[in-house]
């Protein structure tokens, strides 16, 4: 692995937490130079939407944060990855000019990939304390025994709003694991990159699942200085008594005399 031209044989595919070496990245280029467009062939995103739970969903909350949450695990899966990219005929020709594997360059690009989403993250998306509030939520969730198709609507979407901490956490999770250098790297190279990776690989990866209430902020907050509802006192002394209305304001002022 030394210099650039080495093959990547019998190398496991590259994890998200793992170290992408100047060689590495040069030889995932060589492969990506070579293809028609220039540009990473495409193949599902590895990013899931938020949970959309059909109403008439039968099975208990429980079941379906289980279910949901393997799904995204497979969207990650090197091999399944691998398989859908071995159709494509170019780009495999060019994994064998550079003896690579197809999960080894799947490793490779999803490395990469990961790092650029991280680069992309603003100061203020705190990661650890996002996993811990949304591993709270998603602890509730796994206890809860209610069949979806059961719910009210109003449960419906409380609970469908709660169940994007599951899509939450897991790229809060997995943009945790990025080692500092390869942010580095990315951030270096950025500019190349965008014109080798689609959007969803080179934007913020937790924009589109943002918790705008917490992220934003909510419309109205009561400031400690100036004081909360429980704690208004009411003095008759300082009350204005009457309604205040044009007829009631004119018929309480004196007349004036003839």
């Amino acid at each position: 692995m030394g210099c650039t031209g080495e093959s990547l044989q019998h190398v496991h595919p590259k994890r998200a937490d793992e170290k992408v070496t100047l060689s590495e990245y040069h030889d995932f280029l060589r492969v990506i130079e070579s293809l028609p467009d220039g540009k990473l062939p495409e193949f599902p995103s590895v990013y899931a939407p938020p949970p959309e739970w059909r109403a008439s969903r039968t099975l208990e909350i429980k079941e379906l944060v289980r279910e949901e949450s393997n799904a995204i695990e497979n969207r990650w899966d090197k091999e399944l990855l691998a398989r859908h990219l071995r159709r494509r005929r170019r780009l495999m020709r060019a994994l064998r000019r550079e003896r690579m594997e197809a999960e080894q360059f799947v490793g490779l690009a999803l490395s990469i990939g990961i790092a650029l989403g991280r680069d992309a993250l603003r100061e203020d998306q705190d990661l650890k304390k996002i996993i811990t509030n949304g591993n709270a939520k998603i602890a509730e969730m796994e206890e809860d025994t209610r069949r979806f198709s059961e719910l009210n609507p109003e449960d419906l979407h409380s609970v469908l709003q709660k169940a994007v901490w599951i899509t939450r956490v897991d790229r809060a999770e997995r943009l945790l694991l990025v080692p500092p250098e390869n942010v580095s790297l990315v951030r270096e190279h950025r500019e190349q990159l965008e014109k080798i990776f689609p959007e969803d690989y080179t934007a913020n990866p937790l924009d589109p699942v943002a918790d705008l209430k917490v992220d934003q902020g909510l419309p109205f907050e009561e400031l400690a200085e100036s004081g909360f509802d429980d704690r208004i006192e009411w003095d008759i002394d300082d009350a204005i008594v009457g309604a205040d209305t044009p007829d009631s304001v004119a018929h309480d002022e004196p007349q004036s005399p003839n």
